[in-house]
């Protein structure tokens, strides 16, 4: 929802300029990039940290969403509050994070913006990473302190949410930043559940070749093959069930075998 309003007010503004009647000005001229204009509103006295939408954006979490650097560094520069929350919580870290965009990602944590915040879900901005889609952002806040295994809402990392939305390349982001492949989040449910589930088949086949334990099972005794077969994967559902024989192979005879 925090996207699509951006999204909309900016096709809004592009298409007819409606910005006098819907948006003020100041939201105008960080939504266009416009530097000069914010630093002439601030000046005059326009307050940097005032909401300027319902959903509480300030001229920053505006700026950082669509990438405009010059002007997160003139609010920045004349006081606005790095981390203002807006209505769900989220600084201007988690636009920058959302829209994927590393250079006002890296301005803003430049300016003390904290990379381990959490929003009114428990999401942090790595999560936000995710969503859109940046790798480039995601080993960003990782060097600069975000934990890459970081638990959001009902105990989802990024990692799991990357899985569920099958994006192998944000996978592999953040498994070679230290994330842990079989963390279990509230339901018991790990990363290669949540891809097993969904039927990406790509992202069960990358994350059983880092080493996810496919034996595991959930709060509920289901394992991934499991949840691949109620769901209908039948491809997935046979890579599974291999994958969990290769396991108890190399694992041994359990106790009282001979």
């Amino acid at each position: 929802m925090r996207a699509l309003a951006l999204a909309v007010a900016a096709v809004q503004i592009a298409v007819c300029g409606c910005h006098h009647d819907k948006y003020p000005p100041a939201f105008y001229a960080a939504a266009t990039g416009d530097a000069a204009e914010v630093t002439r509103l601030v000046d005059r006295g326009v307050d940097p940290a005032a909401s300027l939408d319902p959903a509480g954006s300030t001229m920053l979490h505006v700026a950082a969403y669509y990438g405009y650097v010059d002007v997160v560094k003139v609010l920045l520069s004349r006081g606005a509050p790095v981390d203002a929350l807006d209505a769900y919580g989220w600084s201007p870290l988690f636009d920058a994070a959302l829209g994927g965009q590393p250079e006002a990602a890296a301005a803003l944590l430049a300016g003390g913006a904290a990379p381990d915040l959490r929003d009114s879900s428990g999401a942090t901005p790595l999560h936000a990473a995710v969503l859109g889609t940046s790798a480039e952002v995601v080993r960003l806040l990782v060097s600069r302190g975000a934990p890459a295994g970081v638990r959001g809402p009902k105990g989802g990392t990024p990692l799991h949410w990357a899985a569920a939305r099958g994006d192998t390349q944000m996978v592999a982001t953040l498994v070679e930043a230290g994330a842990a492949l079989d963390a279990a989040q509230d339901d018991g449910s790990t990363p290669l559940h949540r891809a097993a589930r969904l039927g990406h088949e790509d992202a069960v086949r990358q994350l059983l070749g880092y080493g996810a334990d496919p034996s595991l099972r959930d709060a509920t005794s289901h394992t991934p093959s499991d949840l691949a077969m109620a769901a209908g994967h039948e491809a997935l559902t046979a890579i599974l069930a291999q994958a969990e024989k290769e396991a108890e192979g190399r694992a041994g005879p359990t106790s009282g075998q001979s």
